[in-house]
């Protein structure tokens, strides 16, 4: 009987030991990457070159750096996770096709294919389930007819900064 539960503490003490040493490599791997202010806005500069704006529309580095919040910490050493660049210039795309899908009727069915388009992009993979009900419900309605949502999100989330 005393071998037996001696067996089985070795064998609670063997997987209890293999759970923590996996759960704190799990937890390591998850640790974010972070970038300095610099990095942060050459990521963004290199999305802006992967992604197409719609005609007359321009990327403004100062909007991002303002949605992003870098200016707020003038003089201060700050750093920023992995990604906030190239998602900050995602969001910027989103919004420029979103108003022209809002103001060009004559435009909007090729606003509404560049929009269709969000989910391939790495903000859509890093949003949790929630983002990506919003985001196709405002896709099906836009598609749909109905601009309502895709108006809402615009005036809540596409004027950062005095600069739009």
């Amino acid at each position: 009987m005393r071998l037996r539960i001696k067996l089985i503490l070795a064998i609670i003490v063997l997987l209890a030991a293999t759970g923590c040493s996996a759960s704190q490599k799990t937890r390591a791997e998850k640790q974010p990457v972070l970038l300095s202010k610099k990095e942060v806005m050459d990521e963004y500069n290199r999305e802006t070159r992967q992604l197409e704006l719609p005609p007359k529309a321009q990327w403004n580095a100062a909007r991002a750096r303002a949605a992003i919040g870098i200016d707020d910490y003038a003089g201060r050493s700050m750093m920023y996770e992995e990604g906030i660049g190239a998602q900050t210039a995602q969001f910027e795309w989103y919004c420029a096709w979103a108003h022209v899908a809002l103001d060009d009727h004559h435009a909007r069915a090729d606003a509404l294919a560049h929009l269709s388009t969000f989910d391939s992009l790495s903000a859509w993979n890093n949003m949790d389930d929630v983002g990506h009900a919003m985001f196709l419900r405002i896709k099906d309605r836009a598609l749909a007819g109905d601009l309502r949502p895709l108006s809402e999100y615009v005036d809540q989330n596409c004027h950062v900064g005095s600069s739009e």
